[in-house]
């Protein structure tokens, strides 16, 4: 990531994001002190942390007498296996700073605690102590070999705790004494293998490496930090003037925080899309691209008034009625089970043949003439009134004309031939859905085309979309 100040400065650091299939037993490790905010859902958190180590002791050489200082002992691990958190909640991670080594005789820096808490206190549930600190000596007639720091376990609180590596007491006036490890995450510290040659412990599996003594055995010179983390403790420096040396100065020490237990969140559901499916010989219904949730893996069934169950992921209704869809998600480790059955639809019946529904309806024959039926073209005829005495044909067979209009609807065209009586015959139309309910009657229109002598071109009309049927009134 980068950001760029108003003078065109441009800052730079690197983001790790860590991706894991659950919270459950993600990670985050603190090298320095800092607050945390608990994710939504964790409940609890292991708790790791590490002392920083003790300093490196310092030295100063009064005579012709040795000078050495001591190795800094490394920092105790301490863990506690569950800190209760809460989400959202700000926690407080305190990451001990390594021991800088002392100037005055026989002076001893430790490294310095570390802890987490829910208030920026010193905690009472995890802690581990910093190592101590390897002793500083000043010689002005004798030879002087400060003291390692001793590892230990005391004044760290967990359900684990282990001691950093002690440092080391030179016995040789060639080098300071080298510096413990800090203790890992299944064993204490190492203390350094020798106290002649001035080099630092190991690192055991997750603990830190100590510190070197001063850099060439036999030479004055300044101890060594440690070159790892977290914890080790200082090596100890070797004065061969009057001129100060000064200890290694302690690693810092760390805090890991995972994930131990969590809330499981709500699952969500939403179901969307037509509420409406003619069914057309054919299984209708949603399908799973209209219902989504979150959390674990969605199942899907088909419900209707009769408790009749249909799998989405087989047969759909095939009656007409009313259904609802329920969705349920499986839960998992980071959600719970949610149900929805808010989503109702219907199927309705296709659109049949006109004739079959003036025979289903018991409707005369010679009554209407049927447009389309589901915006297809079906059962076109034309009768006239027979109530009125005329001929049903009345002289020239009717011309009807479906036409697909751009907006998806058809529009009928009705064109006919009427004779040129006088009086002329009046004629009106009204339209219907249901055969049921009349539109009020409205005044045929002036055809187009040839007609022939004594009859005059006639049209009517209509447009729709849905099932249409017209009335021709004719009186004389």
């Amino acid at each position: 990531v980068s950001a760029t100040n108003g003078s065109g400065r441009a800052g730079y650091a690197t983001l790790t994001i860590q991706v894991g299939a659950n919270l459950s037993n993600l990670s985050s490790t603190f090298g320095a002190s800092t607050t945390w905010v608990c994710p939504a859902n964790v409940t609890a958190v292991q708790v790791e942390a590490w002392g920083a180590g003790g300093a490196g002791g310092s030295a100063i050489r009064g005579t012709s007498k040795a000078a050495v200082g001591g190795g800094g002992a490394g920092g105790a691990y301490a863990r506690l296996n569950s800190f209760p958190v809460v989400s959202g909640r700000t926690y407080y991670i305190n990451i001990g700073a390594g021991g800088v080594s002392s100037t005055n005789n026989l002076a001893t820096v430790p490294g310095g605690d570390s802890w987490f808490n829910s208030n920026n206190v010193t905690s009472t549930l995890v802690l581990a102590k910093g190592g101590a600190g390897g002793q500083s000596t000043v010689t002005t007639s004798s030879d002087v070999f400060g003291a390692g720091g001793a590892g230990m376990t005391a004044g760290s609180i967990g359900d684990v705790v282990r001691a950093g590596g002690s440092g080391a007491t030179s016995t040789t006036n060639g080098c300071g004494g080298g510096g413990g490890g800090s203790a890992g995450i299944l064993s204490a510290g190492n203390a350094p293998a020798s106290t002649t040659n001035g080099l630092g412990a190991a690192p055991v599996t997750g603990g830190g490496n100590g510190g070197n003594a001063n850099a060439t055995p036999g030479s004055s010179g300044n101890g060594q930090s440690p070159t790892g983390s977290p914890g080790g403790g200082g090596g100890g420096a070797r004065a061969a003037s009057t001129t100060q040396r000064y200890g290694g100065t302690g690693a810092a020490g760390q805090v890991i925080l995972t994930v131990q237990a969590i809330a499981k969140a709500g699952s969500t559901i939403s179901v969307t899309g037509s509420t409406s499916f003619t069914y057309n010989g054919s299984a209708q219904g949603p399908d799973t691209s209209t219902v989504t949730g979150s959390g674990g893996s969605v199942s899907y069934s088909y419900e209707g008034a009769s408790g009749t169950s249909y799998p989405l992921s087989g047969t759909k209704p095939t009656a007409v009625g009313s259904y609802w869809v329920t969705a349920t998600v499986t839960a998992d480790t980071n959600y719970d089970t949610a149900t929805s059955s808010a989503y109702a639809f219907t199927i309705v019946a296709a659109g049949t043949a006109f004739a079959t529904y003036l025979s289903d309806n018991n409707l005369p024959a010679d009554t209407a003439f049927d447009a389309k039926v589901n915006g297809v073209a079906v059962g076109l005829k034309y009768a006239f009134g027979s109530a009125s005495g005329m001929p049903q044909n009345n002289g020239v067979t009717a011309v009807p004309v479906i036409d697909q209009l751009p907006n998806g609807n058809n529009q009928l065209t009705y064109t006919f031939d009427v004779k040129d009586d006088s009086p002329p015959l009046t004629i009106t139309y009204q339209t219907s859905t249901d055969l049921v309910t009349w539109t009020t009657a409205e005044d045929v229109s002036p055809g187009t085309g040839a007609v022939l002598t004594g009859f005059l071109k006639k049209q009517v009309q209509v447009t729709g979309s849905d099932r249409l049927f017209v009335r021709l009134n004719v009186t004389r």
